[in-house]
C-alpha cells in the first residue's frame, strides 16, 4: 500500500463528544461528499453507534444508498431531495427521507407515503422555498434552513429570526436544524438538532471554536525513492528547483496530484516524518512527489511521510493557497485507501 488516509477512530468519538457536550443537542452528521474525502463507510461505521448522531445527511440518494448498503440503519438524509419521480421509490424501498426545497419536488412527493424534511431559502441564495408551502402533511417530519455567512453575525441574525417567524406558522412537532460548524457561534433555542460536518472531521470553522475536537486524519504516503544529488541538478516537471549543494537527499514521496495533493504546493509545502518537516522541492507530479532530506533525518525507502496530520492540518494548507480546508479534503483521490484505526 503505497498512499493511504489512517482515520482515527478516538478522534471522531472525542469531536461527536465535544460537539454533543457544547451544543446540547443531538448531532445529524454531515458525510456527503465521501465524508469530506474522508471515507463516508469509515467515518459512519463509527459515527453509527454514537448515541449523540441522530441521523445522517448525504447530497444525493445514489450517496445515501452506499450508506445503507454498508449496513447504516439510522435516519438518513438526502439534502438535495431528488430530481424525478421515478427516484421516490428508491427513497422508499431504502427508507431514505428526502428534503425537499421546491414546487417542482413537493408536487411529487405531497401525495407519497413517504417522510420529507423542508427547507427554506432565509438568504442563502441556493436551495429552499421562499414561502413554504402548505406544511400540515402528516409525513412532513421536519424543516430546516442554511446559513450563508455564519461569520456574518447581522447577516446570520437575521436568517435565524426570519426562519424562526416562518416556524411560529406551525403547530406540530418536528425536526429543527439551522447550525452547521460554524453555525454554533449562535445559541438558538428553538433547533431540535444541529448539523455538523467539518468540525467532526477535527477542523475548525473559526479559529475561536470552542469545542476541542481534533484531526481524525492522517495523510501519508510511502518513501518509494532516495539518492544524493549534485549542486546545480533540476528536480522534477519544468526544473521549478535547483539543487543547491552537493550530496543533497532527495526523496520520492508516492503520492501526487492524483491523490489530492495540489500542485500550487510545489516548493510551499512539506511533509511530516516523526515531526521533522521534509520541504516539498520541484513541482509536484500526477502520483509522486519530492522532497528534500535533511542530513540528520534518519529515513528509509518504505517508511510513511505524512502531507498533512495533527501536526499540519489542512486548514494550514489552506490558508497558504488562499482557499478553504473543505476543498482540499476534497480533493482525496479515489486509489487513496482509507484505514480505520
Amino acid at each position: 500500500m503505497r498512499v493511504f488516509l489512517e482515520i482515527l477512530k478516538e478522534h471522531i468519538i472525542n469531536n461527536v463528544n465535544e460537539i454533543y457536550n457544547y451544543a446540547k443537542k443531538p448531532i445529524i452528521a454531515v458525510v456527503k461528499a465521501n465524508a469530506y474525502g474522508m471515507g463516508s463507510i469509515e467515518v459512519s461505521s463509527v459515527l453509527e453507534r454514537h448515541p449523540k448522531i441522530r441521523a445522517f445527511a448525504v447530497a444525493c440518494l445514489e450517496e445515501a444508498i452506499e450508506l445503507r448498503d454498508s449496513g447504516i440503519k439510522k435516519p438518513i438524509l438526502v439534502l438535495g431531495g431528488f430530481l424525478y419521480k421515478d427516484e421516490i421509490s428508491y427513497f422508499k424501498e431504502y427508507n431514505i427521507t428526502p428534503v425537499i426545497s421546491s414546487d417542482y419536488q413537493y408536487a411529487f412527493i405531497r401525495n407519497e407515503d413517504l417522510d420529507f424534511h423542508l427547507k427554506i431559502d432565509t438568504g442563502m441564495g441556493r436551495l429552499g422555498f421562499f414561502d413554504p408551502p402548505d406544511m400540515s402533511s402528516p409525513r412532513l417530519k421536519g424543516i430546516m434552513t442554511h446559513l450563508a455567512s455564519p461569520l456574518d453575525k447581522e447577516y446570520s441574525i437575521y436568517q435565524i429570526n426570519k426562519f424562526k417567524s416562518i416556524l411560529k406558522a406551525l403547530n406540530k412537532n418536528m425536526e429543527i436544524h439551522i447550525q452547521s460548524s460554524a453555525g454554533l457561534l449562535y445559541d438558538i433555542d428553538f433547533t431540535t438538532s444541529v448539523r455538523i460536518g467539518l468540525a467532526l472531521y477535527g477542523e475548525k470553522p473559526y479559529e475561536e471554536f470552542i469545542p476541542k475536537i481534533k484531526p481524525i486524519y492522517r495523510f501519508g504516503a510511502r518513501l518509494v525513492s532516495l539518492k544524493a544529488f549534485k549542486k546545480g541538478q533540476k528536480i522534477s516537471y519544468g526544473g521549478s528547483y535547483t539543487i543547491p549543494k552537493d550530496d543533497t537527499l532527495i526523496g520520492v514521496i508516492a503520492m501526487g496530484y492524483a491523490d489530492g495533493v495540489p500542485k500550487q504546493l510545489s516548493n510551499r509545502w512539506f511533509f511530516d516524518f516523526k515531526s521533522q518537516k521534509l520541504p516539498i522541492v520541484g513541482a509536484i507530479t500526477m502520483d509522486m512527489t519530492m522532497a528534500e532530506i535533511p542530513q540528520s533525518i534518519d529515513i528509509k525507502i518504505g517508511d510513511t511521510a505524512y502531507f498533512v496530520n495533527e501536526n499540519q492540518t489542512f486548514s494550514k494548507a489552506s490558508k497558504l493557497l488562499k482557499t478553504i480546508p473543505y476543498e482540499l479534503m476534497c480533493r482525496i483521490g479515489k486509489r487513496v485507501k482509507r484505514i480505520l484505526l
